[in-house]
């Protein structure tokens, strides 16, 4: 269970492992993310950290709306794939 739902203190040693486990997991996450190809970093940056639509990335991108959703699909692949391969 976890320990916060049951109210119980977090030692420093643990709080210190989580920050690092964190860091490390953004550090792979990042670096999987710069592997992309431009367009579907592009793609992913609009999406998730503008909260654009489709259509508004496929406007930007000059893309079909079709287009845009199968680029985000593998963008979100190809980030997962390469965070399983630094984790190997």
């Amino acid at each position: 269970m976890d320990a916060k739902k049951e109210g119980a203190v977090v030692s420093h040693e643990e709080h210190l492992i989580r920050l690092e486990f964190e860091k490390e997991n953004k550090t792979k996450f990042s670096r999987a993310l710069q592997k992309l190809p431009l367009q579907q970093k592009e793609g992913l940056l609009l999406k998730f950290y503008q909260n654009k639509s489709y259509e508004e990335i496929s406007e930007i991108l000059g893309i079909t709306v079709s287009s845009c959703r199968t680029l985000v699909y593998r963008a979100l692949k190809n980030v997962r794939q390469g965070v399983y391969n630094i984790f190997l």
